[in-house]
């Protein structure tokens, strides 16, 4: 293994901050592997990896390039980075995140989760199903979890290493799954994949590629149609090989019912509600199974997890208002959570107020006519600016696309350019008992703040 005979001693990691790349780096410092990076934010990955040990610049440059072994990069980095630029100048080993995952999962059962939807999450459920059983799994997770701490230690020692596949870039066909696990598919990043069958051609060959059958979502009909052909367990509400029943949404939460084939029911509970959570619940506990995690463990484990940050996190009540913060940003996403909030409560006297931020243009200018459909379970909803995620603006392409069609389509609801200015407007919009939804993967979440203190006066 490339860690254990220290053929790598020192690496850089351009954008060390990114949800992608924070987890890696951390998993690499825990590996007695010397860490340096940039990022141009702030943030308390960054932090955190300083503290760990990480010397961070907080800016690009080429003179932040020392002696590393392999320069480590996401594809959110551009061609022209001066970091990039500076190890191409000096002929240096330079490598995707996903090459990343690969060296660290070496030697390891590899367990790749991808899908347009829940792969945090999914990612996160069977962590800690792992750990309950006391497997100890090393983790790469694209979000932080609110009260669960899983120890990236001794990777050598491990046997299951648990990572999301992103989807975005074409990249994850690069992995090695010893269990590849699909969440659902959907028409997203259609400005890398400009064609449905090239979309379907990647997804097929990732799951070809597991070890073992693969875990698909029986109750998705894009993967119930593209998959036919390959070695398969399903997970979903019907003839699946883990069947959800039962399914209740009641004070934001999720009740529902799993069985394996021919065997008994078991109950879980869910701290967040919605048909796409009791299926990331479903997916996580098939893919334990093959490992012979049962149901009940899985169930235990589930009941004392509070979620993770930004995925449909209650961040408290203030003026009466409960405020919660979700980082769905694809019109299914948004969708589904609005409904099921909305189902949760059962009280039409109790208004859901949503502050929408879009994220990418390339996104946008696909889906916009789908986003403003998105919100009808909202009462109300202020659209704001796209978020770029690093893309270059496109011209006529902003959230004024989607504010105008939700208008269309009778939705009450406004346009606010600045986001700083949205939580002014709020007071007028809430009262008691209603409930205040900031949602999206940007960086709208830097308004919750303002928002606390305004509500609270």
């Amino acid at each position: 293994m490339i860690l254990k005979d220290k053929r790598i001693k020192k690496v850089h990691m351009i954008g060390i901050g990114g949800a992608g790349m924070s987890p890696i780096a951390e998993l690499f410092i825990a590996n007695g592997i010397e860490v340096s990076g940039s990022d141009k934010n702030d943030s308390r990955r960054i932090k955190s990896l300083i503290k760990k040990g990480a010397k961070i610049n907080g800016f690009h440059s080429g003179k932040n390039i020392k002696d590393p072994d392999v320069i480590f990069f996401s594809s959110a980095i551009p061609d022209d980075n001066p970091e990039l630029l500076e190890g191409i100048k000096r002929n240096m080993k330079i490598l995707h995140r996903t090459d990343a995952l690969n060296i660290l999962s070496e030697g390891k059962k590899g367990i790749f989760i991808a899908g347009c939807h829940g792969k945090t999450t999914t990612t996160s459920l069977l962590s800690i199903i792992l750990s309950e059983a006391g497997e100890n799994p090393a983790c790469v997770i694209g979000g932080e979890l609110i009260d669960f701490c899983l120890h990236n230690k001794s990777l050598p020692e491990k046997i299951f290493f648990i990572a999301e596949a992103d989807e975005s870039d074409g990249s994850f066909i690069k992995y090695m799954p010893y269990l590849s696990v699909i969440t659902n598919v959907e028409y997203d990043h259609m400005s890398f994949y400009k064609t449905k069958k090239k979309l379907h051609d990647y997804y097929i060959r990732f799951a070809k590629e597991s070890v073992l059958p693969a875990v698909i979502n029986g109750s998705d009909s894009i993967s119930s149609r593209i998959f036919k052909g390959v070695d398969k367990k399903t997970f979903g509400y019907t003839a699946c090989d883990i069947n959800i029943s039962d399914l209740v949404l009641k004070n934001m939460k999720s009740y529902f019912n799993l069985s394996l084939k021919g065997g008994h029911k078991v109950s879980f509970e869910v701290w967040s509600p919605g048909t796409f959570m009791a299926e990331n619940v479903a997916a996580a506990c098939l893919a334990a199974d093959f490992f012979d995690i049962n149901l009940e463990t899985a169930s235990m484990a589930i009941k004392k997890f509070k979620g993770l940050k930004r995925r449909f996190e209650c961040l408290g009540q203030v003026g009466g208002v409960t405020v919660i913060e979700d980082y769905s940003h694809h019109p299914t996403e948004i969708f589904v959570t609005l409904k099921a909030l909305k189902e949760s409560v059962k009280d039409n006297a109790r208004k859901i107020v949503t502050v929408f931020q879009p994220h990418r243009f390339s996104r946008t200018k696909d889906l916009w006519k789908d986003f403003a459909r998105a919100f009808r379970w909202s009462d109300y909803t202020i659209f704001t600016d796209v978020y770029s995620a690093f893309e270059k603006p496109q011209k006529g392409i902003d959230g004024t696309l989607i504010y105008n069609e939700a208008k269309r389509n009778g939705l009450k609801c406004a346009y606010v350019t600045d986001k700083s200015e949205i939580p002014p407007l709020l007071p007028d919009l809430l009262k008691e008992g209603d409930y205040l939804m900031i949602m999206g993967a940007g960086d709208i979440n830097e308004i919750k703040q303002k928002t606390f203190k305004i509500l609270k006066t």
